[in-house]
């Protein structure tokens, strides 16, 4: 037997709103599930495991900041000393304000040291050889005491 036109058109507006009921309970479970699995996601053990790895991360890159800060100090520090030293440096290598004549070949700490071995019983050309200079300075610095 034929279906009629107004017949179909029937049938098919009566499929067209069970097929709306059912795509709307259809989102509905798929909400509620999703709902639920975000729930069971926050829930997991897995979740959970990042969660804790994340925290220790946390830790980790806190304690190298104060590592970095601590380090960060102790560099200006030293940089701060390193131009304190240089300064001394600087003036020990001044003879004279007006920079005039000859640098000195030994610095006060050598001479002080040449006195020290020579009481202990080295030779002048030992010593000369010691500090790469000429028997003659050795001499004239012995000489100056």
């Amino acid at each position: 037997m034929k279906e009629t036109q107004k017949a179909k058109i029937q049938r098919l507006e009566t499929e067209n709103e069970e097929l709306k009921a059912e795509l709307e309970s259809l989102s509905t479970k798929y909400s509620e599930l999703l709902n639920h699995a975000d729930d069971v996601a926050l829930s997991s053990p897995a979740y959970k495991q990042l969660e804790r790895e994340l925290f220790i991360q946390q830790e980790a890159a806190k304690m190298y900041r104060r590592k970095f800060e601590k380090c960060e100090k102790v560099r200006y520090s030293q940089a701060e000393r390193l131009e304190a030293l240089q300064k001394l440096i600087d003036e020990r290598e001044v003879k004279n304000p007006r920079n005039a004549g000859r640098k000195p070949k030994l610095t006060e700490a050598q001479i002080q040291e040449i006195f020290t071995l020579r009481k202990q019983g080295q030779t002048i050309k030992a010593l000369a050889e010691q500090f790469n200079c000429s028997f003659g300075l050795i001499s004239k610095i012995l000489k100056a005491e």
